[in-house]
Formats: C-alpha cells, sequence, structure tokens
C-alpha cells in the first residue's frame, strides 16, 4: 500500500511539474513574442525617425541654399571697371541701342556686354547669336556681370520651360505618382503623347527643355565660379538635365525624374530672385 502510494505521489508529482513546466514555457513564449514585437516598433521607429531626420537635414540644407541664393543674387551690384560714357557707348553700339534708351536707362561695358540700370539684367539685345559668334569673339563676363546674365537668362527664358503634357511652356511640373486622370493613364501605359504646337511635350519636351537649359547653364558655368551657392546651384542643375537627356525615349520616366529636379531648381532660382 505504502509503495502504491508513493507511485501516486510520484505520478501526481510529474504531472503537476508537466503542467508548471508547461505554463512556463507559454509564458515565455508570450514573453519573446512581446520582446520581438517591441523590438519590431523600435527598429521601424527607428527607421521613421531616421527618415524624419533625413528630410529634415535636406530641407534645412535647400532652405540655407536658397538664403544664400537669395542675398547674392538680390544685392549684388554690377562692376564699375569697364565702363563706357554715353559717347563711347553709341560710338561703340549705337546700332544696337535703341534711340529712346539714350543711354540713360542702361550700363555698357568695353567687353561688349550691357545691361539695364534698374533691374541689373543684361540688355534685351545682348549676347545676340551667342553661339554663332567665334571664340573671341563671345562677350566674356567678368565680376558681377555672370549674375546680371544669369538673371536675364531665369527670367526670359529658362521659367518658360517645357512640360510633357502641357502645351503651355512654364507650367509646374509634378511628381509622376501625383498626376491624375487622364494624365495618370498615360503614365501607367508607359507611353507619351507628342503634341504639335509652339512648346513640345511629351518625351520631346524633356529632350528640348533639357538641351536648352544646357546650352544657357554651359554659357555662364565658368564665370560664377567666384559665387559659391550660385556656383554650387549651376553644377547640380547642369548635372540633373544631362542625367536627362542621357535617357532615351524607353526611359522618359527615369529621364522625367531628372528633368524635373532640374526644373525644380530653375523655379528655386526665379523665386531666389524675385523673392
Amino acid at each position: 500500500m505504502k509503495k502504491q502510494l508513493v507511485m501516486i505521489s510520484l505520478s501526481s508529482l510529474l504531472a503537476l511539474s508537466a503542467c508548471v513546466t508547461s505554463e512556463d514555457s507559454g509564458s515565455d513564449s508570450s514573453e519573446n513574442k512581446e520582446n520581438k514585437d517591441e523590438a519590431s516598433a523600435n527598429d521601424s521607429s527607428s527607421e521613421k525617425d531616421t527618415k524624419t531626420e533625413t528630410a529634415e537635414m535636406a530641407a534645412e540644407e535647400t532652405s540655407e541654399r536658397f538664403e544664400k541664393l537669395h542675398e547674392t543674387m538680390a544685392t549684388f551690384s554690377l562692376p564699375e571697371k569697364g565702363r563706357l560714357s554715353s559717347k563711347e557707348a553709341k560710338l561703340r553700339f549705337g546700332e544696337i541701342l535703341r534711340p529712346e534708351d539714350e543711354y540713360k536707362d542702361v550700363i555698357v561695358y568695353d567687353n561688349s556686354m550691357i545691361f539695364y540700370k534698374n533691374t541689373k539684367e543684361t540688355y534685351t539685345y545682348s549676347w545676340i547669336n551667342y553661339d554663332t559668334l567665334s571664340q573671341e569673339d563671345k562677350p566674356k563676363p567678368y565680376g558681377t556681370q555672370a549674375l546680371g546674365a544669369l538673371k536675364y537668362r531665369v527670367n526670359h527664358d529658362m521659367v518658360f520651360y517645357p512640360s510633357i503634357f502641357e502645351g503651355n511652356a512654364g507650367t509646374p511640373l509634378k511628381n509622376l505618382d501625383e498626376y491624375k486622370g487622364d494624365k495618370k493613364t498615360l503614365i501607367a501605359s508607359g507611353e507619351l503623347v507628342e503634341k504639335e504646337g509652339k512648346n513640345p511635350t511629351g518625351y520631346e519636351a524633356i529632350e528640348a527643355g533639357s538641351q536648352r537649359m544646357l546650352s544657357q547653364l554651359h554659357q555662364l558655368e565658368p564665370y560664377v565660379e567666384q559665387f559659391d551657392a550660385v556656383h554650387d546651384w549651376t553644377t547640380e542643375t547642369i548635372y540633373y538635365f544631362e542625367e536627362a537627356e542621357s535617357y532615351d525615349e524607353e526611359e522618359w520616366k527615369e529621364a522625367y525624374k531628372y528633368y524635373k529636379k532640374g526644373v525644380d531648381n530653375i523655379d528655386e532660382m526665379d523665386k531666389a530672385i524675385n523673392g
């Protein structure tokens, strides 16, 4: 009888032990799951924080550059050196300047560059046929003349960039995933419609727009190196348009990404000049 009781006691103990072990195991499993969930949540939160910090840093850098661009483009003065008197200007540029200007509203330089006094932009008729001039005949801006030339180019040409969908040049561009309706359908199809008209659309807009911007920027890029913010902006903008131009029509979506970045830079400079 005693042996039987002992056996019963041992059986009870084993059963109890098994229950306890099972409960402990369940508790450990639950705790491990909670720890994993917490770790996963922490990783996700950490990744989100990192992305937020990166976005904030990018925004701060953009804001800082914009302020430098605005300060440079809004406060520069044209050089005193090389200015011609009214008599000298009339002898050299009488066929270019309009009679009604009477040389009161413009500043004429001995390197053939002419600027409006009030806006400090290059005169409408200066740098005509630049691409057809021989290298020795091309006007070479010095000092802040390059900024005045850039100001004119941005205000009167570069802000009128072609758009892939709109016949009206200068229409602000969106990210591809932001377009709606018929435009969204066209993007999804992978094909763009080329519309005839004064301003190109579709892939031709990217190609023609990039080429035009590069022509303008390459003319000025060598002369803005001394202006750090403007030089950084010019170098970056040239890179974007060169990348956009490097893609074939079949890769227009990749081309568009860089084209938009270049256009965004043009808009940034427009605001820096006129804001």
